[in-house]
């Protein structure tokens, strides 16, 4: 559970950085 909202974070925050470079 905790190891897959953790990889759900992840994956969004590096689609936010790529998004914001």
């Amino acid at each position: 559970m905790l190891s897959g909202v953790t990889r759900e974070t992840v994956t969004r925050t590096l689609g936010k950085l790529e998004k914001k470079a």
